[in-house]
């Protein structure tokens, strides 16, 4: 019997878990998807719920047959996959990031005419670019969890929606040293929690409570770190603190050093930044000096190279833009350099997980030591 026949006899069951205010919202847009191709409102129930005969079951349900898939053959990160058995639909994703993604691809199935009951699909790239110099870094603005602040559209702003697209872009690109940028709240627990042992994390609470929004992490198997520490730049003194972030590296495979400065600087006004710029570059010159080291200077500037801030941030500390003179016209996300260091390759990740990922495109630069 044709599933469109029938659609209208199943109802919604969502795992009753952690994430169960996410799954539960993933339930909702599945059954209003539903009802607008089809005209059937489907029930929407959580596991707790007893047991009927033909249900649709969003992520890990506890269900057989949701149980037997998750135990058997689980979806691998960034992976999804619809799949029928007997009269349970399943479409499950390794959290509420790909459920949502399994839904989207029944309900295009559901669209086409042609309901989907045997899919599987991945949001990864399918290749990420090899290291091709001493030390990767990357910078990442993550958006912070709030509502309002960037969100939109395919883009939602709870950490349970982005987290494997941010984790899974991050494993792809293997950085080195990574700044990440309103990172603060649920991030700052959940993404060093699920980076594992593969990462370090620099930084990520304030003695004084308030929040920096600002924090590094380091790959482990390829870097150590010898010093860190952080430098108020409060042009605005406000609850979110805008500082700079520091550490002193030494990659395992040359004991060559390396200086991190990572920051968010104020979206406020060029002036503002300018003095921002001022004290970034005194405090990575002061660096520099203290410790004999190149310098790698990145994060959210909050500025495009037309700006008197970029200009003078560069002049007074010597970097140059990792993109060439001229930099990117159309992004705020910059990694600099001080001379001592050779950018072989570079780019701004922009493909689909991307896009639910952030507002902001992560950007990596691979180095070599001149």
């Amino acid at each position: 019997m044709n599933l469109l026949d029938t659609i209208g006899s199943y109802r919604i069951v969502y795992a009753d878990d952690e994430y169960a205010e996410c799954r539960q919202q993933t339930a909702a847009v599945l059954a209003e998807g539903v009802r607008e191709l089809t005209g059937a409102a489907l029930p929407v129930q959580s596991d707790e719920e007893p047991e009927c005969g033909r249900e649709i079951l969003i992520g890990p349900v506890c269900r057989a047959a949701a149980l037997r898939l998750y135990d058997r053959e689980p979806p691998a990160w960034m992976h999804y996959c619809v799949r029928a058995e007997g009269e349970k639909i399943l479409l499950a994703g390794s959290t509420p990031f790909t459920d949502l993604r399994a839904c989207d691809c029944f309900l295009a199935g559901l669209r086409a005419g042609r309901p989907v009951t045997e899919a599987q699909g991945s949001l990864l790239p399918e290749r990420f670019p090899a290291h091709s110099g001493d030390l990767r870094a990357m910078t990442f603005n993550l958006l912070v969890e709030y509502a309002g602040w960037g969100a939109g559209g395919v883009l939602r702003g709870p950490v349970p929606f982005r987290m494997e697209p941010v984790v899974g872009l991050i494993r792809g690109y293997r950085p080195d040293i990574l700044c990440c940028q309103e990172a603060f709240e649920r991030w700052s627990l959940t993404l060093p929690h699920l980076l594992g042992r593969e990462y370090g994390c620099i930084l990520r609470e304030r003695p004084d409570g308030y929040s920096n929004r600002t924090f590094l992490l380091y790959r482990k198997a390829s870097v150590r770190v010898l010093e860190s520490g952080y430098e108020d730049i409060p042009i605005i003194k406000t609850v979110n603190k805008r500082v700079v972030v520091w550490a002193l590296l030494e990659l395992r495979t040359s004991g060559r050093r390396v200086l991190v400065c990572g920051t968010h600087w104020e979206c406020t006004t060029d002036a503002d930044r300018a003095q921002q710029a001022e004290l970034m570059a005194a405090l990575a010159l002061r660096l520099q000096r203290q410790y004999g080291a190149e310098c790698i200077s990145l994060g959210d500037f909050n500025c495009l190279p037309e700006s008197g801030a970029y200009a003078g941030y560069l002049k007074a500390s010597g970097h140059a833009d990792c993109e060439g003179e001229g930099g990117c016209h159309w992004s705020v996300d910059h990694i600099f350099h001080s001379a001592g260091l050779v950018p072989h390759a570079f780019g701004r990740e922009s493909g689909e997980a991307s896009k639910f990922a952030s507002d902001h495109q992560p950007l990596y630069c691979d180095f070599t030591f001149a």
